[in-house]
This record gives C-alpha cells, structure tokens and sequence, in this order.
C-alpha cells in the first residue's frame, strides 16, 4: 500500500522515500485488495494483510495490517490517507499515520507528505516530507527531497544507506540534477546534506553532507 507514495517520488533509484530511509519497510508479502469508490470521481481504497511468514522483505517480519483511501484529481492532484497496525512481541506494537497531499504533471512532481509512527515503548517515528521533480527541457530534470526528523532517529546510525546520529533531531536534503541519455541509462551528479538540531545534552553533533554520482540503470 506504500505503492501510491513510491509511484509518486518516482526517483527511488536517487534516494528512498523518508519513512522508507527511517525504518519503515516500503514492500511486504501478503494479500491485498484495491478498487475505486463510488462515493466521488476518483476516490479508491488499497487494504493489504501482510504475512510474517516471509523471508523477512524489507526486515519486516510481522504481520501488519495497511488501509489506505485516495483521490486521484483529473488534473493530477492527490491526495492519500493512509493508516497501519503492526503486531510485535511485548509492548512494542507499531501504529502508523500517513498524509500524502501533491500534484504530479508531465512538467513537474511536487508532494508533501506527514508520517507519524508510534511504537509503543520504543521511541515513536514523526517526520514530515516535501518533494518535487522539475523537467527543465532536453533530457534535464532538477529534483530534491527534503525532510524534518521531529524526534531524533534513535537507531540511526544502523542506517548504512544514510546514517543519521541518534541523539538529536534532524533536516535531511537529496537534491541532484537528473541527465537520461536514453530510456535505459540516467546520470544524476546530487548532494546529501543532514542538519542537526542541539540535542538533551546541549550539543549540535556535525552536519552530514556528501556529494555523489548516481548512475542508473534500468533493464525493461
């Protein structure tokens, strides 16, 4: 059910979306079911069960329960409501809350997204997300990610992709320049950049910034 934000970014190959980046798992095995709604034009629901007996995909290896309703506008808008419940071990069941409102064209992409994770004794998730893709003519695309940690990313130096210290609240920004040569091969030269809010102990850690050359390449 995380297809609809997936499909909206479009550029995973650049950078995850941020609940994906911040641990939570963006594919899942499982039973779905999905159609339109007749309530309105354009409203539809996505409900998923995913199954714990998997090969963990994802490092998800409980079962969850996703439900999801959105309206897709004639013009491009949407907007996506979507909600799970994850059943752990003890007194760590996961909740999640997710708003995505954008708008997405041939020309441009621009969303903003909310997500807000509790889970139970650990500490809770809450971040929100703006993100936006530009065709700037030929076979040039500007795009960037931007998103605010409200609460510090306690394991998030386990985060190989993009580590993030633990102790402190944090603003990350993907932002790159996107060059396709053809349908099968993308060049994208994009900065990292992590800024950190003063933690408990009073101290702002180091900002994170790294600069890297994406190259992309797609087989279909």
């Amino acid at each position: 059910t995380y297809d609809v934000m997936e499909a909206f970014w479009g550029k995973r190959y650049l950078v995850r979306t941020a609940p994906d980046i911040q641990g939570i798992a963006a594919r899942d095995v499982g039973l779905k079911a999905m159609g339109p709604l007749p309530f309105a034009d354009g409203l539809s629901y996505r409900i998923m069960h995913g199954f714990k007996e998997t090969w963990e995909a994802d490092k998800n290896p409980f079962n969850k329960t996703m439900g999801a309703v959105a309206w897709r506008g004639p013009t491009g808008f949407l907007i996506d409501a979507y909600m799970d419940y994850e059943s752990r071990p003890g007194p760590y069941d996961r909740s999640t809350w997710q708003f995505l409102v954008g708008k997405k064209t041939a020309q441009y992409t621009l969303g903003f997204e909310y997500t807000n994770q509790d889970r139970g004794e650990d500490p809770d998730l809450e971040l929100a997300t703006v993100m936006g893709v530009m065709k700037l003519g030929g076979p040039w695309s500007v795009m960037g990610q931007l998103h605010r940690l409200f609460k510090p990313s306690v394991k998030g130096n386990d985060i190989a992709y993009i580590p993030f210290d633990p102790t402190a609240k944090a603003t990350n920004l993907v932002a790159g320049l996107e060059y396709r040569f053809n349908n099968h091969f993308t060049l994208s030269p994009n900065i990292v950049w992590t800024h950190y809010s003063v933690n408990e102990s009073g101290v702002r850690p180091d900002d994170d910034v790294h600069v890297r050359l994406t190259f992309y390449v797609n087989f279909e």
